[in-house]
């Protein structure tokens, strides 16, 4: 039997769409008969135990500073970093890995290097996004130049680096001329499923849309208001979007709402637990996202496999998964007038619900957590 080590700051219960991904992956590397799985994460500022076990997956929680259940700071990291660090002995005796999955270049892949260093322990870097220099210019600006040296560092001795889409592998290169994989992200079919026997709007009724993000600028949510506000008091009168997520752009949202005499289109529902989102997500009619970037989002195939045809921007690798007016809608980021489009497409013809539902279904199935998985085994 082999032993496997998946390295994190943040695993579930903790809230973010990387760290939903790893939960995932682990769970499903956990199935196989030959694979020891263990995970290394943080213990959300002591708010969970040292040690789990969950669905078949051993969890170990370094001691580490956390101040949300979201989004973590540069200081944060650093201390996840240093935590890990410091009880490698330990963790290396407790574990004693063959191989290590390391999610994000940075803390997780700095520590998996430092186990190579030490350990010989070979690991594999997945890449997710904002762990890549230049991914998000504006927040990282101060240390893009020390974030590529890390990077080189930390991709230099792994027996591969894995990025979640072509554009995030584009944008690595930058930064590190070496072959770079790409294996996508994936869907729980087993708890992502569409409602049977789904009642679809018509011409008169509301239309609800679900959309699941955290709380931040670069989700241009922002950008939904406004083009709400465009909107004919027709349309908005039939029109309902129901927001999942929190995040430090939740008052300034709230604001644009209010401003926008928008409080009964826009509802900010907050967090939602794992175990309610499908039920969550069958309550709606179809999803939509404002995102400025992305890589590949699991809330869009989490959607998708709930039978909810979406409304999405071409970021990311999203081109790949949408095939525009089949199984979705393809919108330019950052326009309010192409998502005010896009909504009264849906509004005048709600039928398209209807139309994209089986295709939209039928793509997600294309991307079950199992078929991922295995192209992540044929690395080890």
């Amino acid at each position: 039997m082999s032993t496997v080590l998946f390295i994190c700051q943040g695993y579930t219960p903790y809230y973010g769409g990387a760290e939903n991904a790893l939960t995932a992956t682990a769970e499903n590397a956990a199935k196989d008969p030959e694979l020891d799985v263990h995970v290394v994460t943080s213990d959300i500022g002591g708010r969970l135990p040292a040690f789990e076990q969950l669905n078949g997956v051993s969890i170990h929680r370094v001691s580490a500073p956390k101040k949300e259940w979201t989004r973590h700071t540069v200081k944060e990291l650093l201390g996840f970093y240093f935590s890990v660090t410091k009880q490698i002995g330990y963790l290396q005796t407790k574990i004693n890995p063959d191989f290590i999955f390391a999610h994000f270049t940075m803390p997780a892949g700095l520590a998996a290097r430092k186990w190579f260093l030490k350990y010989k322990i070979p690991y594999v870097v997945v890449l997710h996004g904002s762990d890549v220099p230049g991914y998000q210019p504006g927040r990282f600006k101060l240390i893009h130049i020390p974030m590529q040296i890390v990077a080189r560092m930390v991709w230099k001795h792994a027996e591969h680096v894995v990025a979640v889409g072509h554009p995030l592998k584009e944008l690595a290169n930058k930064t590190w001329k070496r072959d770079i994989s790409v294996i996508p992200n994936g869907v729980d079919l087993n708890i992502f499923v569409p409602l049977e026997n789904k009642e679809f709007p018509d011409s008169t009724s509301q239309i609800k849309f679900a959309l699941t993000s955290q709380l931040i600028p670069r989700k241009g949510i922002q950008h939904l208001i406004q083009a709400i506000s465009m909107l004919s008091e027709e349309h908005r009168k039939r029109l309902k979007i129901n927001i999942y997520g929190t995040g430090p752009y939740k008052t300034e949202l709230e604001k644009m709402i209010d401003s926008s005499g928008l409080n009964e289109q826009i509802q900010l529902c907050g967090l939602i637990a794992k175990e309610n989102m499908c039920q969550t997500l069958q309550s709606n009619d179809m999803f939509i996202m404002s995102s400025l970037q992305e890589g590949l989002p699991l809330s869009l195939l989490e959607a998708m496999a709930c039978g909810l045809p979406p409304i999405v921007t071409r970021v990311g690798d999203v081109e790949s998964v949408i095939t525009n007016n089949q199984d979705g809608i393809l919108i330019q980021p950052a326009s309010p007038e192409e998502i005010k489009s896009a909504l009264e497409k849906v509004l005048n013809n709600p039928s398209i619900i209807s139309e994209m539902r089986d295709k939209t279904i039928g793509r997600s199935h294309e991307f079950s957590w199992d078929k991922i998985w295995r192209q992540y085994k044929e690395l080890m």
